[in-house]
């Protein structure tokens, strides 16, 4: 099994599983929640509902580094860049 491993920035030490085809097959970008969007998703009870929560809440960039070998396999380190972040979708109540 491989990990995301994130530095820096808001979610400094976030890991994540993943399942990459291979190391080509990463993303350039790899997009996470805010800390408190993944508080808020850490509190639905359904998987399915968490996972899809994830999804939506997803902005912060991490921009790939490295992959490096470990004896529980690949790790992909990524670094905070806040330049690629996805703009927040509008309150609705603005418009």
């Amino acid at each position: 099994m491989s990990v995301i491993q994130l530095y820096l920035g808001e979610c400094d030490g976030y890991r994540e599983k993943v399942v990459f085809d291979s190391e080509a097959g990463r993303p350039d970008i790899f997009y996470v929640p805010s800390l408190a969007d993944l508080t808020e998703v850490a509190k639905i009870k359904d998987p399915g509902a968490r996972v899809e929560a994830m999804k939506a809440h997803r902005r912060l960039a991490y921009m790939f580094t490295e992959c490096k070998a470990t004896e529980d396999g690949l790790v992909f380190c990524y670094e905070r860049c806040a330049k690629q972040d996805k703009a927040s979708d509008p309150d609705p109540a603005s418009l």
